[in-house]
């Protein structure tokens, strides 16, 4: 036995002797090749840091990443080169540059590089996004170009963006309808992203999932296009080392692969039930572009493949929803913070089209505040602040530099579009730019991309964004919730950081300056907002929260911190309530911390609630942000209580401390009693589902619900 041991024992020590021997001469391998390669064969390759081994530079890129670059450019010069492990890249961030890359070049730079959710998620490079250049995605690009962003094919489909605004304007009344004489405070994320998804959908195959039809179907398709997007709009390091692929590191190429398998499958479907209803002469399967493109398949079934028709319309609603909605969110914040601009935008519209009819998509081309406040807001806040990256097919020359073939060219249209020598006082939210500038300025915003690989959806995208934006200008007057500014710094959603930083750690302890500890289970919620979901209720109380109010976590990935603020129902920062906590990661446990909550058994998944939204199955509904910057905007950021208002005829029911889906009875002084259920209404509402018509015909009064500290409603 102890001769097996030191056998096993001297093998292993051997053994690792081997693989370390090897791994050192392969990386000295790796080194002088590199350095052969873009050293004897490039005499001038674009400046940059030096990078270390495996990672290259990997280690230098901080979130924002394009904040990043632009700090780099500012040491290495507009045109620079990085590592990304085993990948050259060279960063761009020179108008002129871009400029020529795009005109003389066009042709070179025409590639895109391959990475694996192209791979598995893209149907192997075959969609119009990841498609090498030739003759396959010139056609692509001619059946993109023709078949559905034609202006005929989009005024086709004009009615469709026209009732879904009306749609919007009718939720936003109603909001403003229940503030009475005040203003009602509202949340236009979720709409204005319902806005856009069914903008996308309805013209796609005439259905409306979110926000509309089909429950169901619904949430399963926007989950499924939510981790679509997640993939399509980050990297992995899977992608520049590859030997992380050898080893399946952290399970990322298997979950791309299910991923496209069940993405493949609904589109499938989709497909088939257009093909029934086209058999069955359907008269509501008409006029969608998956009808046009199936009736195009039967004349040119080489050309018009069900995966050629799958991979155009996954393409529609990754590029379609968030972009657009995310774009809306940003104009909107700082019109709210500019109400002399905001102004001046509804005195156009009150000027060119008075106040007896709404905007109209033909009113645009005269609306040119309003198209500058667009172009402004694009150039300071792009969607993609990198644009898609592109990869040349041969050896050539950018900015005076050698960049070889293969290498990967990012252009930084954020640094572009807030250059001093570009633009006038570039910080600036300022549409008069483009309203006295040269005619050709709106030329320079780089949003949609440029040469051949440009977005062929941009006239669609401005008709969207106009006719919305326009629309809330004429039809509500809009103000800050509190006196402060909205924060326009950056926010990146969790479910991008996680990517590229430390997964956060889900059982922790939070700890304040004050020794204070709360055992919490941290875990990402509705919007790719944090949430805790167990334990908070001990730290709301140690906090004094109030119904109402909300909490913002910012995570430092470097020292483990939390940064939390509180904000009170208006939506105001509340002064001496910032604190920063200590995260230390705990064992699985079962104990309840709740000191100071009555009843904690009957409560146990109150917490859960709270953050989240619930349907009548129990079924969390989830939905996560694509990977886009949006403000940090507590205007628009779901509070812990305003959601989870009870509507009753009118009057409003808050609930502090009471489990949904409970049977309880209310007693007034006199002893007379009401049986109702507190639980989901319509709209994922709260509602009183029994007992509360007898109750308010007796009150006919404003109810607060809250419970006590001897466990009895206070009403």
């Amino acid at each position: 036995m102890e001769f097996t041991s030191i056998f096993y024992s001297s093998s292993f020590s051997i053994y690792s002797i081997i693989i370390v021997t090897i791994t050192i001469l392969a990386f000295r391998f790796f080194v002088q090749y590199s350095k052969t390669k873009y050293k004897k064969n490039y005499q001038n390759l674009p400046p940059g840091p030096s990078p270390i081994p495996i990672l290259g530079n990997l280690h230098l890129m901080k979130l924002p990443v394009h904040r990043t670059l632009y700090k780099l450019s500012q040491k290495y010069g507009p045109v620079f080169s990085l590592r990304f492990g085993s990948r050259f890249v060279t960063v761009v961030t020179s108008s002129s540059v871009v400029e020529k890359c795009f005109t003389k070049r066009d042709v070179v730079l025409a590639n895109r590089p391959k990475f694996l959710a192209g791979k598995h998620v893209g149907y192997n490079y075959a969609n119009i996004v990841n498609a090498p250049y030739g003759d396959y995605w010139r056609n692509l690009r001619r059946i993109s170009a023709l078949e559905i962003f034609s202006t005929t094919r989009i005024n086709k489909f004009q009615s469709i963006r026209k009732d879904e605004v009306h749609q919007l304007l009718k939720k936003l009344s109603r909001d403003s309808l229940r503030g009475g004489s005040a203003a009602a405070k509202v949340e236009l994320r979720p709409l204005l992203t319902e806005l856009t998804f069914n903008d996308i959908l309805r013209m796609v195959s005439g259905k409306r999932f979110h926000g509309g039809d089909d429950g169901g179907e619904a949430s399963t398709f926007w989950e499924l296009m939510a981790e679509v997007m997640d993939a399509s709009q980050t990297s992995n390091p899977v992608d520049f080392l590859p030997i992380l692929k050898w080893i399946n590191y952290s399970g990322y190429e298997k979950k791309l692969i299910r991923l496209g398998q069940r993405t493949d499958k609904f589109l499938q479907n989709l497909i088939e039930e257009h093909r029934r209803k086209v058999e069955e002469n359907d008269s509501q399967s008409k006029n969608t572009m998956i009808d046009h493109l199936l009736s195009l398949q039967e004349s040119q079934p080489e050309y018009y493949t069900d995966q050629m028709i799958k991979g155009l319309v996954l393409v529609l609603f990754v590029a379609g929803t968030d972009t657009s909605a995310v774009t809306l969110e940003w104009a909107m914040a700082e019109l709210l913070n500019r109400p002399d601009i905001l102004k001046k935008a509804r005195a156009e519209l009150d000027g060119e089209i008075g106040n007896t009819r709404l905007i109209d998509e033909s009113d645009l081309p005269k609306l040119r505040y309003l198209q500058s406040i667009i172009f402004e807001t694009l150039r300071l806040y792009p969607v993609t602040p990198l644009l898609l990256p592109h990869t040349p097919s041969e050896d050539c020359m950018i900015g005076g530099y050698d960049v070889p073939r293969d290498t990967i060219v990012f252009v930084n249209a954020w640094a572009i579009h807030r250059d001093p020598t570009l633009w006038d006082d570039p910080t600036r939210f300022d549409p008069e730019r483009f309203v006295n500038g040269p005619e050709d300025l709106a030329q320079k915003i780089l949003t949609f991309g440029l040469g051949r690989r440009a977005c062929p959806g941009s006239g669609l995208a401005h008709r969207t964004l106009g006719l919305t934006l326009g629309s809330l200008i004429q039809c509500f007057d809009w103000e800050r919730v509190c006196e402060k500014e909205i924060d326009m710094s950056e926010v990146i959603p969790p479910a991008f950081v996680r990517h590229l930083n430390e997964r956060i750690p889900k059982d922790v302890i939070l700890e304040d300056n004050a020794g204070r500890q709360w055992h919490c289970r941290l875990e990402e919620a509705e919007g790719g907002q944090l949430a805790i979901t167990n334990g908070w209720k001990s730290f709301a109380i140690q906090q004094s929260l109030e119904t109402g109010d909300f909490l913002t976590f910012k995570f430092n990935n470097t020292n483990s911190l939390f940064t939390v603020n509180i904000f009170g129902r208006n939506g105001c920062i509340k002064e001496g309530k910032s604190d920063v906590i200590r995260v230390k990661k705990e064992k699985e446990t079962e104990e309840e911390h709740t000191s100071g909550i009555p009843d904690p058994a009957r409560e146990k998944k109150y917490s859960e609630i709270v953050l989240r939204r619930t349907n009548k199955s129990g079924k969390r509904k989830t939905r996560k942000n694509g990977a886009y910057a949006v403000p940090k905007n507590p205007y628009f950021v779901t509070t812990i209580g305003s959601k989870y208002f009870v509507y009753v005829s009118g009057y409003v029911v808050k609930l502090n401390s009471i489990e949904l889906n409970t049977d309880m009875t209310l007693h007034d002084e006199k002893g007379k009693k009401w049986p109702v259920k507190v639980a989901w209404g319509k709209d994922d509402r709260v509602n009183i589902s029994k007992g509360w018509v007898d109750f308010y015909n007796d009150h006919n009064l404003n109810l607060v619900i809250s419970k006590s500290a001897s466990s009895l409603i206070c009403v």
